[in-house]
């Protein structure tokens, strides 16, 4: 820029991408100490999926990485990944900080089955917008 970083030109075009490059630098740190953490490749390829996510045309305009290929790429990511969540959330041992009852299925049974249940003699009408009465009464 002919101005340098102290013009309007500058304010105009480059500040308001700051963010999205600040943010790509922390995303690149994250995935680097990731990988040499040793995470296991399919939670690294989850990652990779929701940073794609957040600017798909960057990936699309600069990787070649076009929304089927994108797509693709996380249907992958997530098929490698659903099968082991239960073994990586088990090794994040978080079930002692954890209170809310859904953590297990034991823990939600208890809580439901100590829910209050109401009753009552109301009888539930379904309102459906845009569908006429007599449709309305056959469904």
């Amino acid at each position: 820029m002919k101005k340098g970083h102290r013009s309007a030109e500058f304010n105009g075009l480059i500040v308001p991408q700051s963010q999205l490059g600040i943010e790509a630098i922390g995303h690149a740190l994250a995935y680097s100490q990731a990988l040499k953490d040793g995470l296991p490749k399919p939670i690294l390829d989850v990652y990779e999926t929701i940073v794609i996510h957040q600017d798909p045309t960057w990936f699309a305009e600069n990787v070649g990485l076009g929304r089927h290929k994108q797509k693709l790429h996380e249907d992958a990511a997530l098929n490698s990944f659903i099968p082991k969540l239960n073994t990586y959330l088990d090794q994040l041992d978080i079930a002692e900080y954890v209170t809310v009852p859904i953590i297990s299925d034991r823990a939600w049974k208890a809580y439901y089955a100590g829910l209050r249940t109401l009753k009552g003699n109301a009888t539930p009408e379904a309102e459906i917008y845009g569908v006429p009465p007599a449709v309305q009464a056959s469904l």
